[in-house]
């Protein structure tokens, strides 16, 4: 094979990556808004325990969003892990979304 058909190759098999990934983007995204309402919901919520307000304070000034919770892009970060935990630590998980109580496979706080 020269290298102008290997780089025909090379450029169909991208070009295929990127159409799956615009699949994947494309049937994932309205899961992960519903479930970040759903976080948005609990957190600003009567149930929710006093840590997530600073949670809410930072996503109102848009150092933090929603989606990336509901993504569990920030499961590390030091107020959503303190919230995270003080829900737990008070019985409150039974008001977490449900199966968003748990941390994603690649998450750093998770415990297996």
């Amino acid at each position: 094979m020269d290298l102008d058909a290997l780089d025909d190759v090379v450029d169909a098999d991208l070009a295929a990556a990127d159409r799956t990934v615009a699949e994947v983007r494309r049937r994932t995204e309205g899961r992960l808004r519903a479930e970040a309402e759903r976080w948005r919901e609990f957190a600003t919520g009567p149930d929710a325990a006093p840590e997530w307000r600073r949670v809410v304070e930072r996503v109102g000034t848009g150092e933090l969003c929603w989606y990336d919770l509901a993504a569990g892009e920030l499961w590390a970060d030091e107020d959503v892990a303190a919230a995270r935990a003080a829900s737990m630590a008070t019985r409150q998980a039974a008001a977490l979304p449900d199966d968003l109580d748990e941390e994603p496979a690649d998450s750093p706080l998770r415990r297996d």
